[in-house]
Order: C-alpha cells, then structure tokens, then sequence
C-alpha cells in the first residue's frame, strides 16, 4: 500500500530529525522513498530521492564501496 509506505517514510524521517546525523540512514532512508516513488511511476521524485542516496553513499562509504552498484542500479532504472 503506498499510502503506508509514504507514511512509514514520514516517520522515518521525523526520526532521523530527532536522531541527528546519520548517514547510513539517511542513505537507506531516501533509497527506499526513492524505491516506492519509482513503484508510484514518479520518476522525477525517484530519480531526486536515488541522486540524493548516491551522493551520501559516495561521500560517507567512498566512490567505490559496493553498496553503491545497487543505488546505481535503481538510478540507471528510473532514467530509461
């Protein structure tokens, strides 16, 4: 159900704001609001939310850390 979805990542967030910096979560966090928008087909959403994810995966992982292929994956998806 993607109103559950869009509300679970509301909460998520809130919390992060609470919690502080973590980017690992923030990370996961926009991965998945990037997820459910590419399943909502709003691709310019997905495409802003998977941007987002990479560019904190790539500043707190590095540019060649594995876990950036499947954010990468997603992106290259959401742009065909």
């Amino acid at each position: 159900d993607f109103a559950e979805g869009e509300e679970h990542a509301k909460d998520a967030a809130a919390a992060l704001e609470r919690l502080g910096p973590a980017p690992a979560l923030e990370a996961a966090l926009a991965t998945n609001v990037g997820s459910l928008a590419w399943a909502k087909v709003e691709l310019e959403r997905a495409e802003r939310e998977l941007g987002r994810a990479l560019s904190i995966e790539e500043r707190f992982l590095g540019p060649e850390h594995p876990q950036l292929a499947e954010t990468l994956e997603g992106l290259a998806g959401v742009q065909m």
